[in-house]
C-alpha cells in the first residue's frame, strides 16, 4: 500500500498493494472510466484538457497519480498493464505517457520499445514513473526515448510539476499556448 501526503508518496511497510478495484473505477475517482469513444476528443488540443495515460499496475500508485493530475486539470487515463498501454495508445492521442517499467503482460520497457520502433515518441512525452533506480536502467530509458524518468518512492508535488513542464513543452512545440499555470 501507498501512502500520500501533499509532498511525498510512499510504501507502507508490510502491507500488500490493496484491494483492486473493478475496470469500472480503477483509481477510485467515483467514476466510471469512459469507454474509447469518449476518449476521442473534439476541438483544438488548446480547448480540451491535456490527455495523460498512466501506466501502472499498483491501484495505490494509479489513484494517488490520477487524483493529481486530475486535480491540475487533466483528463486521465490508466492502463493496468503494459498490454492496456498499447491498446490506449493505439486507440488515443495523449498529449503524455506516465510509465511503469514493472508491469504484468507486457513490461513498460517493452511499451516503450514500441513507441520507440512506431516513431510515436517524437510527438509523445514519455515520463517513467518507476522502482527501478539503476543508472543502466535509467540510460537505458532514455536511449530508447524517453523525455524523463521519476523513482519511486516519489515526491507528489515533484511529479506533477515534471507532468506540467513536459505537458507545456509539448504544446509550445506543436504550437500551441495555454494560458496560466494551468494545464
Amino acid at each position: 500500500m501507498y501512502r500520500s501526503n501533499d509532498d511525498h508518496v510512499t510504501r507502507v511497510p508490510g502491507r500488500g498493494s490493496g484491494e483492486a478495484r473493478p475496470p469500472a473505477d480503477r483509481a477510485g475517482s467515483g467514476k466510471p472510466d469512459p469507454g474509447p469513444d469518449d476518449h476521442r476528443r473534439d476541438g483544438p488540443p488548446s480547448a480540451r484538457p491535456p490527455l495523460v495515460v498512466v501506466a501502472e499496475d499498483s491501484p495505490d500508485v494509479q489513484g494517488v497519480v490520477r487524483h493529481a493530475l486530475e486535480a491540475d486539470g487533466c483528463d486521465v487515463r490508466v492502463a493496468d498493464d503494459g498490454d492496456e498501454a498499447l491498446r490506449l495508445l493505439a486507440e488515443l492521442e495523449p498529449d503524455l505517457l506516465i510509465l511503469d517499467l514493472m508491469m504484468p503482460r507486457v513490461s513498460g520497457l517493452d511499451v516503450l520499445t514500441a513507441l520507440h520502433r512506431s516513431g510515436r515518441l517524437e510527438r509523445l512525452p514519455v515520463l517513467v514513473l518507476t522502482a527501478r533506480s539503476g543508472e543502466d536502467d535509467i540510460v537505458a530509458c532514455f536511449r530508447m526515448g524517453a523525455t524523463d524518468y521519476v523513482t519511486k518512492p516519489f515526491m507528489l508535488r515533484e511529479l506533477r510539476a515534471r507532468a506540467r513542464a513536459l505537458l507545456a513543452r509539448a504544446a509550445a512545440a506543436r504550437g500551441e499556448f495555454r494560458s496560466g499555470g494551468d494545464l
